[in-house]
C-alpha cells in the first residue's frame, strides 16, 4: 500500500514540475488587459490603489497595475511619459532601502510607448527583485509592477517579460458601449 502511495505521490509530483504555465487573459474595468499565469490568483491587500493584483504566496510571485488618467496631473499638457517615469521612479527611490536600478529601456508595447526597467532591493533583510513597465496611451498612465525575491528572479523573469508585453488598453471609444 505504501508503494502505490508513493508511486502516485511521484508521478504527481512529476507531472506538475513538467507542467506548462497557461495564461489567462484578465481584463479590469474595461479599461485594458493582461496575461496573468494561471499558477497565480486574485489578491486584495498587495497595494490599495492597484486596480489588479495578483499572486502566489507560495512561490513569491507578485503582479499589480496601477491607472492614472492624466486628468489627475496639474499640467496635464506638460506631463509625458518621461516626466511621469521621473516622478514616478523618485517615489520608488525614497520607498526602497538600497536600490539598484537598470537602465531604462524605451519600447513599444501593443502600440502604446513604454519604459522598462529592473530594480533589485534589500528591505528588511529580504532581496527583492521587481521588473517595472511605464506606459502612456492618450487618456492614462499604467504602471505594471512584477516581483519576486532575488534568487527566484531567473525562475520567473520570462514570466515577468510576458506579463509586461501582453499589455493592452481597450480602446476609448469601446469603453462607452
Amino acid at each position: 500500500m505504501k508503494k502505490v502511495f508513493l508511486l502516485g505521490f511521484l508521478s504527481i509530483l512529476f507531472v506538475s514540475c513538467n507542467s506548462k504555465t497557461e495564461y489567462q487573459t484578465i481584463t479590469v474595468d474595461n479599461k485594458y488587459s493582461l496575461e496573468i499565469p494561471d499558477f497565480m490568483s486574485e489578491a486584495k491587500n498587495l497595494n490599495t490603489e492597484a486596480s489588479l493584483q495578483y499572486q502566489n504566496v507560495l512561490r513569491e510571485f507578485y503582479v499589480i497595475v496601477l491607472d492614472e488618467p492624466k486628468t489627475e496631473f496639474p499640467n496635464q499638457e506638460a506631463i509625458n511619459l518621461e516626466e511621469y517615469k521621473n516622478i514616478v521612479l523618485e517615489n520608488l527611490k525614497m520607498n526602497l532601502s538600497e536600490p539598484t536600478i537598470s537602465p531604462v529601456e524605451d519600447t513599444i508595447i501593443n502600440g502604446l510607448k513604454a519604459k522598462l526597467f529592473s530594480v533589485s532591493d534589500n528591505t528588511e533583510n529580504i532581496e527583492i527583485y521587481y521588473q517595472f513597465a511605464y506606459i502612456e496611451s492618450n487618456s492614462h498612465f499604467y504602471q505594471i509592477m512584477t516581483w519576486t525575491l532575488e534568487n527566484r528572479k531567473d525562475k520567473f523573469s520570462l514570466d515577468m517579460d510576458k506579463i509586461i508585453a501582453s499589455f493592452k488598453e481597450i480602446e476609448s471609444k469601446n469603453r462607452s458601449k
